[in-house]
């Protein structure tokens, strides 16, 4: 019985080890600004022992801040080139899961210029990516 209950907690602080992460791991590779259009917050929300991630936020314009409906947001895995896309609801927000890997980013609407950047998204990172973006006729 005791040597069920040592390895038990053996497997969860070794668990627990492999889910943490380094600082520099936890953040968007670069900060993309063009002119008001930016990235407002890029925060790691938790951590979960798993090899997927999860990717969440909202997008609002950058003079009303209301949410902007239908705008597309796209990732692209840096290594293997595959895509996988969103749409924002009603109320401008989008949620991914995800393999943990390097990613291209952007985020696109007719109405609005477009924001592209660089994001790594670590194992079982719970991940929160908020944007304004600028109108086209600005």
């Amino acid at each position: 019985m005791c040597i069920k209950k040592l390895t038990f907690i053996l497997l969860i602080v070794i668990t627990f080890s492999c889910a943490i992460k380094k600082e520099e791991d936890l953040y968007i590779d670069s900060t993309y600004k063009q002119e008001v259009s930016f990235i407002t917050v890029n925060k790691q929300i938790g951590i979960a022992d798993t090899t997927i991630s999860f990717l969440s936020g909202k997008i609002i314009e950058n003079r009303t801040h209301k949410p902007i409906q239908y705008c597309k947001i796209l990732l692209t895995n840096i290594k293997t080139n595959e895509k996988v896309g969103k749409i924002t609801d009603f109320n401008g927000k989008f949620s991914f899961t995800v393999l943990a890997d390097k990613y291209y980013i952007s985020f696109n609407h007719f109405d609005y210029l477009t924001i592209k950047d660089s994001i790594k998204l670590g194992m079982g990172e719970l991940r929160e990516i908020n944007a304004t973006l600028l109108h086209n006729k600005e």
